[in-house]
């Protein structure tokens, strides 16, 4: 890392990264001005010049080179394009759009977020995700004491229903009962009475 906070790469390190031989790194920092390599015109479109080129093939690439590369053979190199660098373009990707936010923002992570003045749009829409998330739950357990409330009720209701039942019918009941007794009692007599 340079004093200015500039990563810098050696050829190793891009090459694994970008998932191809350290070869196909050097080749797109040595003879930029005579046959620059696809790379190479790449990098150079991306305002990279070419005397910069020639110099990371010796000291090393900066960051934002690294980020051109890996691109490349993520997305440009055709039928030399890796998963790797697609890996970390996905990766950076993510991390540098959180970047670019804070920095936009004024925001970092030493900065005490009662100082903050404004809060990164992504922290409000998940501060506010969470305050919903929160208030479902609440709403969610008043139904549940509600519902508990209401099966309570209905299981008195049952119960007392049950018991207008029984007074309801325990006299019809016992009066059937009769009846069944006296016409068992009656066919037992009568029976008695055809005997005799």
């Amino acid at each position: 890392m340079t004093d200015n906070g500039i990563a810098v790469f050696s050829l190793n390190a891009v090459a694994q990264m970008a998932g191809v031989s350290r070869a196909a790194i050097s080749k797109a920092f040595k003879n930029v001005n005579q046959s620059p390599s696809k790379l190479a015109e790449t990098l150079i479109q991306q305002g990279i010049k070419s005397v910069n080129l020639e110099r990371y093939g010796l000291t090393g690439v900066p960051d934002t080179a690294v980020a051109h590369i890996l691109f490349y053979y993520a997305a440009e190199a055709g039928r030399y394009c890796t998963v790797d660098a697609r890996n970390w373009v996905k990766t950076y990707t993510s991390v540098g759009l959180r970047a670019y936010v804070h920095n936009a923002l004024g925001y970092s992570s030493q900065t005490q977020s009662s100082t903050i003045v404004h809060q990164c749009p992504i922290e409000r829409e998940i501060k506010a995700i969470d305050e919903h998330k929160i208030a479902v739950q609440q709403e969610i357990d008043v139904h549940k004491r509600t519902i508990t409330r209401l099966e309570d009720e209905y299981d008195d209701l049952n119960i007392r229903q049950a018991g207008l039942y029984i007074q309801k019918y325990e006299p019809i009941a016992k009066r059937i009962q009769e009846c069944e007794d006296v016409i068992a009692n009656g066919i037992g007599k009568n029976s008695k009475k055809h005997l005799s």
